[in-house]
């Protein structure tokens, strides 16, 4: 990703907003998934660091438009914070089997999060 080293400085990450953070989530994603189990290990902090601030934003952005989290949307959101929790105290080779759980957990959080905003702008 354009101005972050693989272990992951966040100062690109200070200024995105919406569709550019998802979109740079999703990038470091993938490179996450194709990285070696100690690599994986490795990138985590970063990985921690980008799913925390997209949680934040998400809920910032809830926030501002009055928009109430659905018990759906709590659970979710709930669950990725506790992977966020458990993963630094994972093996690699537990994290590797636990990524492909933990991405599709996001993808169905940013997913939800798009209908929502689209629902909210019509």
């Amino acid at each position: 990703m354009p101005g972050m080293s693989d272990t992951g400085s966040m100062g690109a990450m200070g200024g995105m907003q919406g569709g550019d953070m998802m979109a740079q989530l999703q990038a470091h994603m993938d490179s996450v998934m194709k990285a070696s189990p100690e690599r994986m290990k490795a990138m985590l902090p970063a990985r921690r660091q980008m799913a925390a601030n997209m949680l934040s934003q998400m809920n910032q952005q809830m926030r501002s438009m009055h928009m109430a989290a659905d018990a759906q949307w709590t659970a979710l959101a709930d669950s990725l914070r506790q992977d966020l929790v458990h993963m630094p105290e994972m093996t690699p080779e537990e994290l590797e089997g636990f990524m492909p759980a933990h991405r599709a957990r996001m993808t169905r959080l940013m997913e939800m999060h798009r209908m929502m905003m689209r629902n909210m702008k019509r």
